[in-house]
């Protein structure tokens, strides 16, 4: 898995990441590429805003969460990591997984994993699972025109 250092969560550039290499290609051509802060926004502007905070949490959760279970030992790292971090997500939530695994796909893809461990098939599995023990979505019957009448 790559090792990285979350940057604060109001810039998600960190380093040595593809992010951070676009922001400096820019920064070291001035005369040819946007300015590093139309980059920055660019990449940014791939999420929504209220994704890219939800991703965030998620990432800051789990970066917290692997520097503690390291320890100093390198053991816990890639689909290991990231699938484990899914089962305690899902234990923390009573929900699905499916945001929590998409947030450390695009963390992954942002800081330039070649394979990147939450596309694994076991933390797709774990993540699969979570869906599948996810309580039935209850559909209601639309409002009638006359409900809406005895309202107004």
């Amino acid at each position: 898995m790559c090792t990285v250092a979350l940057c604060p969560p109001t810039h998600p550039v960190v380093t040595d990441s593809k992010v951070a290499r676009l922001v400096q290609a820019a920064a070291a051509n001035p005369a040819i590429c946007p300015t590093p802060a139309q980059v920055q926004d660019l990449l940014r502007a791939s999420k929504a805003d209220r994704t890219e905070t939800s991703y965030l949490a998620i990432i800051t959760r789990f970066e917290a969460w692997r520097g503690a279970m390291l320890d100093g030992d390198g053991s816990l790292d890639g689909p290991t990591a990231v699938a484990l971090f899914l089962a305690k997500e899902h234990a923390r939530t009573s929900g699905k997984t499916e945001v929590a695994r998409s947030a450390l796909a695009w963390y992954f893809d942002l800081i330039g994993c070649q394979a990147n461990p939450a596309r694994d098939p076991i933390p797709m599995a774990v993540s699969q699972g979570s869906l599948r023990r996810a309580p039935p979505v209850v559909h209601h019957d639309k409002v009638t025109e006359d409900e809406i009448k005895l309202i107004f």
